[in-house]
């Protein structure tokens, strides 16, 4: 008895009546789950053996983690205005044409670039969808 069919009955049970066949589950043949994974090896998804779990390491991947707040300068409760002010500066500090080295000026342009559209991000939504994402998320 496939999925769709024990939900019907589920639906019908509970209903107590037998769903009009325009709401009943009519699953479609499996010939699109078929020709998405042709040409794909046996073995799909990928089996993980217990080596490369233990071979991760924790503090390497969160060392990787980036604080748009630390690379702005400014501290976690900025305001907007001073989120603002400090990015302008460094935007125009690190400009590869005001930098001799151009390949670090961009670089670290890149990354103000970066922190300062993921802070901003933060702050322009309104706390109703932040928390409502944060619930969701939680």
């Amino acid at each position: 008895m496939s999925i769709s069919t024990k939900l019907t009955d589920k639906l019908e049970e509970s209903a107590g009546q037998q769903l009009p066949p325009s709401i009943r589950f009519n699953p479609s043949p499996p010939t699109m789950w078929d020709d998405c994974h042709a040409g794909l090896p046996e073995s799909f998804p990928p089996q993980y053996d217990q080596e490369s779990f233990t071979n991760f390491d924790l503090f390497t991947a969160a060392t990787k983690f980036k604080d748009y707040y630390k690379t702005l300068e400014v501290d976690y409760d900025a305001t907007d205005d001073d989120i603002r002010a400090n990015y302008i500066r460094l935007a125009l500090k690190w400009h590869p044409d005001k930098q001799k080295n151009q390949d670090v000026a961009t670089s670290r342009f890149q990354e103000i670039n970066e922190a300062y559209q993921g802070v901003r991000w933060r702050i322009s939504i309104p706390c109703e969808v932040a928390s409502f994402i944060s619930l969701l998320w939680s």
